[in-house]
């Protein structure tokens, strides 16, 4: 399943980043050994931007989620759903 996610290490450049976003529909995934580290979304990146002036120096850990919402591989697709529309959560 892994081999499926945008996955990159927390230690990535935020270019690595955008490319990652624009070819995977939106999301980056860090992880560290085989746990999620952290996610990095087209939102994320415009709070980046708007807190950061110059982004080529910015890593992939500075501004990611350390704290994702995610869902167990049992779970049905209406549940998760309904999980993230009760957080505000656009897919």
């Amino acid at each position: 399943l892994v081999d499926r996610l945008p996955v990159l290490s927390a230690d990535a450049t935020l270019r690595e980043v955008v490319v990652t976003l624009a070819e995977r529909r939106g999301i980056a995934v860090a992880v560290d050994g085989d746990r999620v580290a952290g996610v990095f979304t087209a939102g994320d990146l415009t709070r980046a931007m708007e807190r950061h002036d110059d982004l080529r120096a910015v890593t992939l850990a500075e501004v990611m989620n350390r704290a994702p919402k995610t869902a167990r591989p049992e779970e049905l697709g209406s549940a998760v759903v309904y999980r993230m529309e009760q957080r505000g959560i656009l897919a």
